[in-house]
């Protein structure tokens, strides 16, 4: 009898302890949210998020009802990498429905004569928690490092040129956001020696072929490509397919696959589920 109640203790603590590694185990889940041409990228640890860009101001109501799907209720980094309107312009919707800590863009110099960028400047830039972000920056989300590697603090060319470029690090995993990064910037960010090696690399400019050189393919060494676009670019996307088919690298497309989601666990284990 007492060996049996020894037995059936050791085996209820070797089950404690088992359960407690797994409750114990920390996730971190990435969104590619299918919002067409455009972008909004929702990052969640434990009760934590960021959202890095917010698509159109046709598609911000959408992302609006995704968050909230989410159990979104407060955004702690709002990230917009650039002033394109497809990447900036679904703040006008998000703002006013979540509380949001900080609100981050790459303080580009914004066209005076444009009504909604002068909405952009009140809602955005006159925030009381907004700030500039350049390179060398670092913002934390729980375990999770959200590193600044482009643009540097003097900036010239476009607002693709000077897209903010942010390397997600968790644990043995790394995602690279490049938002509307072109060639052009590309290679002088490959000049700069940033340790730009990732799992997951989010595609330049919707896939487009001012993006995504194969030297800077090369220096990412991604397993998986993501690309947020929509069906009516198709054949923009030509060349850049061909380019990462040559790298064979799995590709993932919002236009094809909808929202994409990337869970990853404490050990820098992924894996990726689409809506279709």
């Amino acid at each position: 009898m007492k060996k049996r109640s020894a037995i059936l203790i050791i085996t209820i603590s070797i089950l404690l302890l088992i359960n407690a590694g797994i409750f114990n185990r920390s996730f971190i889940k990435i969104h590619f949210i299918d919002v067409g041409y455009g972008e909004a990228i929702l990052i969640q640890s434990s009760g934590w998020c960021a959202l890095v860009d917010s698509g159109t101001l046709l598609k911000g109501y959408e992302i609006v009802d995704y968050l909230k799907r989410q159990g979104v209720s407060r955004i702690d980094h709002l990230i917009l990498t650039h002033p394109d309107l497809d990447h900036i312009s679904g703040a006008f919707f998000i703002l006013p429905k979540f509380k949001v800590k900080n609100i981050y863009d790459n303080g580009e110099k914004l066209p005076q004569d444009d009504i909604i960028y002068r909405w952009y400047d009140e809602l955005v830039r006159k925030d009381a928690g907004y700030a500039v972000l350049r390179r060398g920056g670092r913002l934390k989300l729980k375990d999770i490092n959200l590193d600044v590697l482009w643009p540097p603090d003097t900036q010239a060319g476009s607002f693709n040129e000077n897209s903010l470029v942010i390397k997600l690090s968790f644990n043995n995993f790394s995602c690279l956001l490049t938002a509307d990064l072109n060639k052009i910037s590309e290679e002088k960010l490959l000049k700069e020696g940033s340790d730009l090696k990732s799992n997951i690399l989010k595609i330049g400019h919707h896939g487009r072929d001012d993006a995504t050189s194969q030297g800077f393919l090369d220096s990412v060494s991604a397993e998986v490509a993501i690309i947020s676009t929509d069906n009516s670019r198709e054949e923009l996307l030509d060349l850049t397919l061909a380019t990462l088919r040559k790298k064979n690298m799995k590709v993932y497309r919002t236009d094809t696959n909808g929202t994409i989601i990337v869970t990853v666990d404490n050990r820098g284990n992924y894996k990726i589920k689409t809506e279709r």
